[in-house]
């Protein structure tokens, strides 16, 4: 991993999280990186699977797919969020590019014009990010998931900031925990 001044957040069960500051933001961007048994095409497939997102996506609870197409799906997703918070909904542009070494990133940012706002939901200002899925010479996956949200509205940055550890780490949990279903 390269520093460009990633601070260790959390660590445990071969999950790693990092957050640094991101310029002219209240909120920090976050990376989660771990290692599983899969491969490149059984996460993507997981992560195409948008109706079972909330079984893995920490505090997903509800996503809907909009459309999609051979390299592009996307969303409309509604997250949980403490009280007095309301809860987030984002409409997310997510672009699959696949590379001759066989990895693939799945870019993801906001597209509020694909959806309207959930009534009771707060829409999220921004939202972008990648997962990048990196195969191994032992049949693993190296996997990155990163983003930058500006959760909009008015949350306190500290919150958010906890969230920002504490959501990724534990859907990368998950993640590993159910993805021999798709395998």
């Amino acid at each position: 991993m390269s520093s460009d001044n990633w601070k260790l957040e959390k660590e445990g069960k071969g999950v790693a999280a990092y957050t640094r500051e991101v310029a002219g933001s209240d909120f920090r961007e976050f990376k989660v990186e771990a290692t599983v048994v899969a491969t490149v095409d059984a996460l993507i497939a997981m992560q195409r699977d948008i109706k079972n997102h909330p079984k893995w996506i920490d505090s997903v609870k509800t996503a809907e797919l909009i459309k999609e197409d051979a390299d592009n799906y996307y969303t409309h997703t509604v997250a949980n969020a403490p009280w007095p918070v309301k809860n987030r909904d984002s409409a997310v542009r997510n672009c699959i590019s696949r590379n001759d070494d066989s990895s693939a990133t799945i870019e993801f940012y906001s597209d509020n014009s694909l959806a309207p706002t959930k009534k009771g939901c707060e829409r999220v200002g921004a939202v972008k990010g990648s997962w990048q899925f990196n195969p191994t010479n032992n049949g693993n996956v190296d996997i990155i998931y990163s983003a930058h949200i500006e959760p909009g509205g008015n949350i306190p940055a500290w919150l958010s900031n906890k969230f920002s550890i504490d959501v990724p780490f534990n859907t990368i949990q998950s993640l590993v925990g159910l993805i021999k279903k798709y395998t």
